[in-house]
């Protein structure tokens, strides 16, 4: 009898983690024997001993087992998916056509099913398609599939091809069906380059919230070139987006985007929705390239075909008409937060740090960490030299002394907290992970790494998301009192810990929120604002002065000086704070007075409606983003919400 071979839980679920990674990086099947685990065996041997070799090895990687785990994995996704599916009220498909690299054609389908009121989308499968795409050949494997996993085509109320004009009608080759309200084919006649559809016209479709398209490689441009291109930073100083509304009918949009093409314009992204507007009738967010094309030619012929059209770029001041680009979810911030505008990992000639290579180095290695980052992934930790714990120490050091008698009340409640759940000490530099997490808690703020300074817009439109861009590296340990921008000390010891305050994170992202869509001499208005409150204000308490400010809370020397007889004080009024000039390498002859965090917060709240941008802003903290309010019913969906909210007060009132 033979024995049964028998793995540990903990190898067998090593085993699926690294499937899964090599499935995501599209690696060989082969690496995870011959390089993951030949070098984990080599670290942990060097590491920890040979003993712990063995455990390593119980560890089952060969390509056959990396090839089971990954069909396991998958299986089980496509399972839910099809429980999933079969559960929805209705569906959509999209299907292609591609080529594999053995020259076969592969047919993919995309399908798209209403799911807890949004419309998700899920890749459905791939198949190789033996004979001629035909029509016909199309919807036999589709439909082999779809008796496999028992799915009706009742249900199916909307379809889009690539190619096959076979199936461009609801009465060809096909099949016939009145529950298809929509069946469109794009042939290479078209050259639209785009391989979308919009067809959820009937049931709860139309009243979704807006669907995003992304636009995928095709045969459109001029001589056969692609409107897909790769996202790229060039990119996204480039781009202009138009948000137009057009009448609900048949090939509306396929005759706006002709307009695109015969401009000779690159279109990256696709949006769609119901209008919230006028009834009968859908809005399209595009986005396209401003560097190529007649764009104002393009601009004009949209706007002769729509009810309305708004126009928001990075190059707004090549453009009268455009507001300014601005995120429009927590995830738009990759898109600008490796825009910065100085330091990073190169460095002034006045710099204390650009003559030591080994510090240049080091400032590399941070900017590295910045670049890469991406909203949602964990800020990787750092283990910080003996030099750079000394320099925070030092700092660390001489500004607790201060800080009972300087700094403001909020400041001292919340800095014992960062000393017990952060760690911070004079001999440890806190990681950012663990501060964000901390302030994620408090009062939904987070971190993020970048390499240097970004631009006023940029950087306010992050605390709109709640987000602060935080440097992670420390200063040149020749000059530990002094920085000519900030690091890792002012972030952590200056701001980190009000924005675990509410009152002072809800002032820090008003200031955003204003910034968001406003003319460059308002950014520059509101700038200024903000380096005389959060980077430089004083408020009262209990009839005395303290400093609130992160420039002064991280800085020893001018913490001391801001509330001495020195300086001139004056009272915080944001239309005459946002035209101070400032110094930026020594202490301000000038510092504001804010009455209360509160105060402050209500004067940039009316100084933002002197901002003149045709729409209000409104921050859906559920799903981490702005919400554009210029229309009647997105107001009255806003007080619904705040209606609620009354409801929810009163019934504690009675109850208190």
């Amino acid at each position: 009898m033979k024995s049964a071979v028998t793995v540990s839980e903990k190898a067998l679920e090593a085993s699926y983690h690294v499937a899964k990674l090599i499935a995501r990086q599209k690696k060989p099947h082969t690496v995870g024997e011959t390089l993951i685990k030949a070098a984990c065996m080599e670290i942990v041997r060097l590491m920890l001993g040979p003993n712990e070799v063995k455990e390593v090895n119980k560890v089952s990687l060969s390509a056959d087992t990396v090839k089971r785990r990954i069909h396991d994995m998958s299986s089980d996704i496509l399972g839910t998916l099809i429980k999933k599916l079969l559960s929805a009220e209705k569906f959509a498909l999209q299907i292609n056509e591609r080529t594999d690299i053995k020259n076969k054609a592969q047919l993919i389908a995309i399908v798209r099913f209403v799911e807890e009121d949004f419309i998700k989308e899920h890749y459905l499968f791939c198949k190789e398609v033996p004979e001629r795409t035909t029509g016909e050949e199309i919807f036999r494997v589709t439909d082999d599939f779809f008796k496999i996993c028992n799915i009706q085509w009742s249900n199916c109320i909307a379809l889009c091809t690539y190619g096959a004009s076979a199936m461009t009608g609801r009465k060809k080759v096909v099949f016939e069906s009145e529950s298809v309200p929509y069946i469109n084919g794009l042939d290479d006649k078209q050259k639209l380059g785009a391989n979308f559809h919009f067809g959820e016209t009937t049931g709860r479709f139309a009243n979704m919230p807006s669907r995003r398209w992304t636009i995928q490689d095709g045969p459109g441009g001029k001589n056969g070139e692609s409107y897909s291109r790769k996202e790229s930073d060039d990119r996204n100083l480039h781009t202009m987006v138009m948000l137009f509304s057009l009448k609900e009918e048949v090939g509306a949009l396929a005759e706006a985007l002709k307009v695109f093409k015969d401009n000779q314009i690159n279109l990256y992204h696709i949006e769609s929705r119901s209008s919230k507007r006028h009834e009968d009738s859908y809005e399209f967010l595009v986005e396209c390239d401003t560097r190529a094309g007649n764009i104002n030619d393009a601009m004009e012929q949209i706007r002769a075909k729509s009810f309305y059209m708004t126009v928001i770029s990075r190059d707004h001041k090549d453009n009268t008409e455009a507001v300014p680009w601005f995120p429009g979810n927590i995830k738009d911030l990759d898109k600008f937060s490796n825009h910065i505008l100085s330091y990073g990992s190169e460095l002034d000639s006045d710099h204390p740090g650009f003559t030591d290579q080994k510090y240049r180095e080091r400032r590399k290695y941070f900017a590295d960490i910045a670049y890469f980052h991406k909203h949602g992934q964990p800020i990787p930790r750092v283990e910080y030299t003996e030099e750079e714990i000394k320099t925070w120490g030092t700092v660390f050091k001489e500004l607790t002394k201060l800080y009972p008698t300087h700094a403001c009340k909020e400041h001292n409640h919340i800095f014992p907290l960062m000393i017990e759940n952060c760690g911070y000490r004079e001999d440890n530099i806190p990681q950012l992970e663990d501060v964000s997490n901390f302030l994620l808690d408090c009062t939904g703020f987070t971190l993020r790494p970048v390499a240097g300074l970004l631009s006023p817009r940029d950087f306010l439109a992050g605390l709109a998301f709640r987000v602060f861009h935080s440097t992670q590296y420390i200063r040149h340990p020749s000059k530990p009192f002094y920085t000519p921008e900030p690091d890792v000390c002012h972030e952590l010891l200056g701001h980190a810990p009000l924005f675990a305050d509410p009152s002072f994170a809800k002032f820090s992202q008003e200031i955003g929120l204003a910034s968001l869509g406003a003319p460059d001499e308002y950014i520059e208005k509101l700038s200024t604002c903000y380096w005389f409150t959060v980077e430089f204000g004083l408020c009262k308490q209990n009839g005395k002065m303290k400093a609130y400010g992160a420039g002064l809370l991280s800085s020893f020397g001018e913490l001391e000086y801001c509330l001495s007889s020195k300086p001139e004080i004056r009272e915080f009024e944001p239309v005459k704070t946002g035209i101070q000039k400032y110094p930026i390498t020594e202490y301000q002859p000038v510092y504001y007075l804010a009455e209360s965090f509160e105060d402050a917060q209500r004067k940039v709240r009316e100084f933002a409606l002197s901002i003149p941008r045709p729409f209000a802003v409104h921050y859906n903290a559920y799903t981490r983003s702005v919400e554009i309010l210029d229309a009647k019913p997105q107001v009255e969906e806003l007080v619904k919400d705040i209606q609620s909210d009354m409801e929810l007060l009163m019934d504690a009132l009675r109850k208190i």
